[in-house]
């Protein structure tokens, strides 16, 4: 009804697995689902999700989408402070988050 205007979502992508979810966003002009971890070890401290959501159910679901998702997909990223504790572990949580990405079918082109 409004085509000058694009519909954007935002979302900490746990629910991106099911279906009816992925029925219901395919029309949306833009998808940004949040990747903040690069292990299960701080993907359950920083997402908190149901138990039988994981990181590797996570970055599964996410290489669906990218497959599947006709439309504008970004990735959104945030880092934080308590998962690392020296500065140079950082660094080590970046190459988490890359090691997670790095995977024969990548998340985003």
């Amino acid at each position: 009804n409004y085509p000058k205007y694009r519909l954007a979502l935002l979302t900490n992508g746990l629910l991106l697995s099911d279906s009816q979810v992925l029925e219901d966003i395919k029309n949306i002009d833009l998808l940004i689902p949040s990747l903040d971890a690069g292990s299960n070890e701080v993907f359950q401290k920083i997402n908190h999700p149901v138990k039988s959501v994981d990181f590797n159910s996570y970055i599964e679901a996410l290489i669906n989408i990218r497959k599947n998702f006709k439309n504008q997909l970004w990735l959104e990223t945030f880092l934080i402070k308590f998962t690392y504790t020296k500065p140079s572990n950082k660094y080590n949580v970046l190459n988490k988050c890359k090691t997670g990405l790095n995977r024969p079918e990548p998340i985003l082109k």
